[in-house]
């Protein structure tokens, strides 16, 4: 047989291990969860799944510019955390600065 398997160890020079990349995506638009005015601020939610992560990304927005945003492995934990966010603003926290 020629060649090496895949769990051959690695040859000189090359890495023991795969590194991980743990790079943020920029802030894009989904689909939208909900969109409130609280003090003539508009705050809004969005939830977008990434295909190339297999996760779901809930983001929250403050006039528009990306606030916070997290994600998970299930929809509705990222549903659930946006709403989360709702209450709070609608309560007058700000999640800009926790």
């Amino acid at each position: 047989m020629t060649g090496r398997r895949r769990y051959d160890c690695p040859m000189a020079g090359e890495p023991s291990h795969k590194p991980i990349h743990t790079v943020p995506s920029p802030p894009r638009r989904g689909e939208p969860l909900w969109t409130i005015h609280v003090h003539n601020v508009t705050w809004s939610a969005d939830i977008s799944y990434h295909t190339e992560l297999g996760s779901w990304e809930a983001q929250l927005f403050r006039q528009g510019v990306f606030v916070a945003g997290r994600r998970f492995l299930f929809r509705n934990d990222a549903v659930r955390w946006a709403e989360g966010e709702r209450i709070d603003v609608e309560s007058g926290s700000d999640p800009a600065i926790r």
